[in-house]
């Protein structure tokens, strides 16, 4: 499609699926369902800032009107990041963190928004350290919570 040769791309880059699928991992299964789901429902990807921000579009319905209410999270709050994903970067004989947080917009996976960018990261050995779940998509609204790490103790992160 030319437009996604001028603007953007449809294919996640290997860190990209790498928080997506820490997050996957840690929420109910449904939740994990409905995720996969609107990840096939997304054709689009655009990247702005460097690389720091990744938003998913639906290029073939973007205003999401014909999208079914069960790949819909039931929270439906206009932005909310549901969980903080921690990646190592090893870069040679470097070694570095980056954050990656990802947000859901009315119900559906909007954008992962990284506090670095991950840019140059590309061939570098990259894992996930913990995550933290912030709210649970499947609740029908957010609730403001510590954050949970993925091993169920809380730890409250240090920029709070």
């Amino acid at each position: 499609m030319l437009i996604q040769l001028l603007f953007g791309f449809s294919k996640l880059r290997p860190y990209e699926k790498l928080c997506l699928e820490a997050f996957k991992e840690h929420p109910s299964p449904a939740a994990a369902e409905i995720l996969q789901k609107q990840l096939e429902m997304h054709d689009y990807v655009k990247r702005k800032c460097k690389d720091k921000l990744v938003i998913f579009y639906c290029l073939k319905n973007p205003a999401y009107q014909n999208w079914p209410l069960d790949i819909k999270f039931p929270m439906r709050d206009e932005d909310i990041s549901v969980a903080q994903i921690f990646l190592n970067v090893k870069e040679k004989e470097k070694s570095f963190d980056i954050r990656a947080d990802i947000y859901l917009h009315m119900g559906r996976l909007c954008s992962i928004e990284f506090n670095e960018s991950p840019k140059f990261a590309k061939n570098a050995k990259i894992e996930v350290n913990r995550v933290w779940i912030l709210a649970d998509p499947m609740a029908s609204r957010s609730v403001k919570t510590i954050p949970q790490q993925a091993d169920n103790s809380y730890r409250r992160p240090e920029n709070l």
